[in-house]
């Protein structure tokens, strides 16, 4: 095989592939805010920022109210 195909192919991103990660990121966050709002009982809009902090299995978070950074 062709060394540049090989090359290409590891390279390569589907578009589709990189619009639906987008669309569940945006799931997440939304799921997260309201998850969080709920239990500090604070509306979602103040939940200024939600980020994911790593893990495969388990799912962490940094959750930013106003200024007040949280680990979840």
């Amino acid at each position: 095989m062709n060394r540049n195909l090989v090359k290409e192919l590891k390279n390569y991103q589907d578009p589709k592939l990189s619009l639906l990660k987008t669309k569940e990121e945006m799931f997440e966050e939304g799921k997260t805010k309201r998850i969080i709002s709920n239990a500090l009982k604070i509306s979602s809009n103040k939940i200024a920022f939600v980020e994911t902090l790593g893990g495969l299995t388990i799912r962490n978070y940094k959750v930013v109210v106003g200024e007040v950074e949280y680990a979840v």
